[in-house]
């Protein structure tokens, strides 16, 4: 801020020398008879150049001065809100005024803010695949009518079924959002939907390395589950987008013909990807028998060091890991409808126990708590291990 005053300074200095260059070169010009006019509007033009510069300058000056202070405001405001339990609706409220945005994210310039602002400026993309299904519909469309006419005409050359086929692909592009809700409720009722994906970030007051741990994972934990969840929607539309074009297609194509399996596997997978979450909920539900994610943990008597300061940092970086591994869970849940789609495509690299590991280790890590509450049980330690909530 110091080296912009000194800036601003130095410009108003060179303007205040150039006026008084202007009147030395005017009063020379009269005694020697130079044309004052030509000169005059030499410096006039300088002179504005000048004032734009400085224009420029306090224009840049003020975005600093802005953005220092919205720095300051959201790093003071951030602790207070959090201690008193009401720092997710303040980061919200700051994030709006200071067009920051926000998405669960903690540092208003961290990975976290990337990933908000990457899911934001994409939020578009689903309409964009809208508007080229719709145009595909109408090419579709187009390319039936040709086909039927040419039915009429010669209908042992154009069989009445190439017609129908684009009738029908043509129709389920122009009904692509009808198309992709029926997709979306193929698998599960109707609000089912996975419960408790919130972590709760343990702050430390000195530190270290378990405090940037816990402040990284805490920074990307719900813009991360945001991301995955629109990378389903977005493929999903794609593969359904996929999908409806293979039906033009004739049986000789094997697996990704009109009725193969891999187009059926394709508009399977489509309404997996649409149901992440409610998926999520129905493998943990069969699994653990709770649909809610469980990332807190609680130190038992048996474990806990008597100091409340040690144990609250023990306890966030067990959070951490947990909401690290439930992470990578997602991708591996993610990733096992797509190897469900390539076996039934006929891809000799995929496997379907490379699928059903995918899937079962993806939801075991999305739900580490209960899977290692249940572990001591087996073993008998409860009362000495801990809990997850």
């Amino acid at each position: 801020m110091q080296l912009a005053i000194k800036d601003l300074s130095f410009h108003i200095l060179t303007l205040l020398v150039g006026l008084f260059l202007t009147f030395a070169i005017m009063n020379t010009a009269r005694a020697e008879t130079i044309d004052a006019g030509d000169i005059w509007k030499a410096v006039k033009d300088g002179v504005k150049d000048e004032v734009k510069s400085i224009e420029g300058g306090v224009k840049d000056d003020v975005e600093m001065v802005k953005e220092d202070v919205q720095d300051a405001f959201w790093n003071s405001a951030q602790g207070f809100f959090d201690n008193i339990g009401l720092g997710s609706i303040a980061r919200r409220v700051i994030g709006r005024l200071s067009g920051a945005g926000y998405c669960g994210q903690i540092q208003r310039k961290g990975i976290g803010a990337a990933i908000c602002n990457l899911a934001a400026n994409t939020s578009r993309v689903p309409w964009l695949i809208v508007a080229i299904a719709y145009l595909m519909g109408l090419v579709f469309s187009v390319m039936a009518l040709v086909k039927l006419k040419d039915h009429v005409i010669t209908p042992d050359r154009a069989p009445l079924s190439d017609s129908m086929k684009r009738f029908l692909a043509g129709g389920l592009f122009f009904a692509l959002p009808s198309v992709t809700h029926a997709l979306q409720e193929m698998f599960v009722q109707k609000g089912y939907k996975l419960g408790g994906s919130r972590m709760v970030v343990q702050s430390t007051t000195d530190g270290g390395l378990d405090g940037s741990l816990i402040g990284f994972i805490g920074d990307i934990w719900q813009p991360l589950l945001i991301a995955i969840g629109a990378f389903g929607y977005i493929a999903g539309l794609v593969l359904t987008v996929v999908a409806i074009s293979r039906l033009v297609k004739t049986a000789q194509e094997g697996a990704k013909g009109p009725a193969g399996l891999g187009t059926i596997m394709t508009f399977f997978t489509a309404g997996a990807l649409f149901s992440l979450d409610s998926l999520m909920g129905v493998f943990s539900q069969s699994l653990f028998g709770s649909k809610f994610i469980r990332t807190y943990p609680t130190l038992s008597s048996g474990l806990a060091t008597g100091t409340d300061s040690v144990d609250v940092r023990i306890e966030g970086v067990l959070t951490s890991i947990v909401a690290f591994v439930a992470l990578v869970g997602w991708i591996s849940f993610v990733r096992g409808f797509f190897i469900v789609r390539d076996v039934a495509e006929g891809n000799q690299q995929a496997s379907l126990m490379a699928a059903t590991t995918h899937l079962i280790a993806g939801a075991v890590a999305v739900n580490l708590g209960p899977f290692l509450m249940a572990i001591q049980s087996t073993f008998g330690i409860s009362g000495i291990g801990i809990q997850f909530n």
